[in-house]
């Protein structure tokens, strides 16, 4: 069995300025890719835990079908898949970090 993780795309947005005009918040937007590969006779039930370095994120899936994701704990996400014997599969989800002023979003949710 084997989980390859790929980052796909990465952004940053919505900077806020504090009065000085130096950066006081922003997004740090990642697009990730997992590939899954099945390569045993038997059918598998996977869980991928993502570490996301920060408890201030929000995640959306996409490309996921059949792929269950919950809050883990403040700083993981984790992933559950079925693959049946043989098979590759992949998903794909969009990560985003608050950091800074930002931060407070998360908070209010």
């Amino acid at each position: 069995v084997k989980v390859e993780p790929k980052l796909m795309k990465t952004r940053t947005e919505n900077y806020e300025f504090d009065k000085r005009g130096n950066i006081g918040g922003y997004d740090l937007i990642e697009t990730w890719k997992i590939e899954l590969t099945n390569t045993r006779d038997i059918p598998v039930k996977m869980e991928i835990t993502r570490n996301f370095d920060t408890q201030y994120w929000s995640l959306e899936l996409s490309e996921a079908d059949g792929i269950d994701c919950k809050k883990h704990d403040v700083f993981r996400g984790r992933f559950r898949a079925a693959l049946p014997p043989q098979t590759k599969r992949s998903f794909s989800y969009i990560i985003t970090r608050y950091f800074g002023t930002r931060q407070e979003l998360v908070k209010e949710r």
